[in-house]
């Protein structure tokens, strides 16, 4: 967000960072025999422990990811996460086909973190100094200390359902929660996230021209729209055969994984809120609405996990997913007013970017659900399920946008003459 960097700020940002991450290395493990304890779980202590090493490898890249994403330099960053993510695949698949159970995992995230920071030096220009001095760290305190207080509530966000779940129910239902949500997460990862990692260096560029910000965030919320809610809705559609074929032991999630699909399509929405503060220049107010987000979701969740400690694993596991639904209700309404109070986006431009995206997501979601329902497909293997329904669902949102979002067809034209002039030259 700052205009201006020196050498020397980020040298000594780096090496502040870095001995920040082995205190938070220390906590980890000092802890990490209580929330064993508060788990029920034993073996739980030691695999943290050794989780906690991945702290201080995490601090080694924090300011050479964010120099690549402020020069928006996001192909090294692609080069980065891709190597790292295969190479720690085949390591975790490899380490799990030899029996390491659980520690696959952790063998895993290790390996694709040790390799995550060996290719970000390796594509990175950027090299710190040996300068550490306090007074340039402490300029960076204020905006540095809201992100953080931001930070740590984004986490209880996203992690406080686990958390009030294994309080309340114990590692199954945790285990089949957290299927959904990753599943929903990895799409909204993949498609909108992007769109919000560079929606910071460029909303930060132009934060002192109010009408530029308002013209660009309602073109990165049409294009996440677009691009994300109808596949939120086709995996909706396609989840009372999608989780089956998984297995038969996670068939309790798919209730869970339908409403989590739509709680995802609301955090698209509430995608470039927080960009957009921290571009202004507002991060002690975004520290404060997501610590009111984390209250209410740590509300929302112990409520359910009160009201649902009776039930049936299958109704906990739904009955989650609707406390996210609810949640989110709340958390759209703070983030429209975040857009229109400080981005200049009026709920009703907000309304018109997010309309037809939805109403393509509703009815590819209504198509497959109305064929469970149905009956229609009874007896149906899962993986044709997923292939028929998906088709369909998707075959249903795409002539939905075609028909009724001109930007659609506008990028639509423009792909197909870009190909044809490629077309004409080749020739």
């Amino acid at each position: 967000q700052r205009r201006e960097l020196t050498k020397n700020d980020l040298s000594s940002i780096f090496w502040f960072s870095l001995a920040a991450s082995f205190v938070l290395a220390a906590v980890c493990i000092l802890l990490s025999g209580w929330w064993a304890e508060v788990n029920r779980l034993d073996d739980l202590q030691p695999v943290i422990i050794a989780l906690s090493i991945l702290v201080p490898v995490s601090g080694l890249t924090v300011v050479q990811e964010a120099w690549l994403r402020r020069h928006l330099q996001f192909k090294k960053l692609a080069i980065r996460d891709n190597a790292s993510v295969v190479i720690g695949g085949v390591a975790g698949i490899a380490a799990a086909l030899m029996g390491a159970g659980v520690w696959s995992l952790v063998f895993q995230q290790i390996v694709t973190q040790t390799i995550a920071v060996t290719v970000l030096w390796r594509v990175s220009d950027w090299r710190p100094s040996k300068h550490l001095a306090w007074q340039e760290v402490r300029s960076f305190m204020p905006f540095t200390g809201a992100s953080t207080l931001s930070a740590a509530g984004s986490m209880v966000n996203n992690q406080g359902d686990a958390l009030i779940i294994g309080l309340f129910f114990g590692p199954e239902v945790v285990g089949l929660y957290r299927l959904g949500s990753r599943v929903v997460s990895a799409v909204v990862e993949v498609l909108a996230r992007s769109l919000q990692a560079v929606s910071l260096p460029e909303l930060s560029r132009l934060h002192r021209d109010p009408v530029a910000v308002r013209n660009r965030l309602e073109s990165l919320l049409s294009l996440a729209a677009r691009t994300s809610i109808p596949p939120l809705a086709v995996l909706a559609a396609v989840a009372p055969w999608f989780v089956p074929m998984i297995g038969a032991e996670w068939e309790p999630a798919t209730g869970a994984l339908v409403i989590l699909s739509v709680v995802g399509a609301m955090r698209v929405f509430c995608t470039f809120s927080g960009p957009l503060l921290q571009a202004l220049n507002r991060p002690y107010l975004l520290s404060v609405l997501v610590w009111v987000g984390a209250g209410l979701s740590g509300l929302f969740y112990v409520l359910a996990g009160i009201l649902l400690e009776e039930a049936s694993v299958a109704r906990q596991v739904s009955g989650m997913a609707l406390a996210s639904f609810l949640l989110f209700i709340v958390l759209v309404a703070i983030n429209s007013w975040i857009l229109q109070s400080f981005g200049g986006l009026r709920v009703g431009d907000q309304v018109r970017v997010m309309r037809v995206p939805v109403l393509a997501g509703t009815l590819s979601m209504i198509v497959g659900l109305s064929l469970f329902v149905s009956g229609i497909t009874e007896g149906l293997r899962p993986i044709l399920g997923v292939l028929l329904v998906g088709t369909l669902a998707v075959g249903v949102g795409a002539a939905t946008l075609l028909l009724l979002d001109a930007p659609t067809r506008e990028a639509l034209g423009g792909a197909k003459r870009a190909f044809l002039r490629r077309r004409t030259r080749d020739r």
